[in-house]
């Protein structure tokens, strides 16, 4: 990831008041569940 990239989800997951572990977690959940919801692909 590069440098710019890790400084806006820091920014995001701090104004949220979660870490940016927590925010990513949080993201890869909503994911996986959107993505079963959809069926699979590929």
């Amino acid at each position: 990831m590069n440098k710019g990239r890790k400084a806006v989800i820091q920014a995001h997951a701090a104004a949220r008041k979660e870490s940016v572990n927590a925010f990513i977690n949080r993201a890869i959940d909503q994911t996986m569940e959107q993505d079963n919801e959809g069926g699979e692909q590929g």
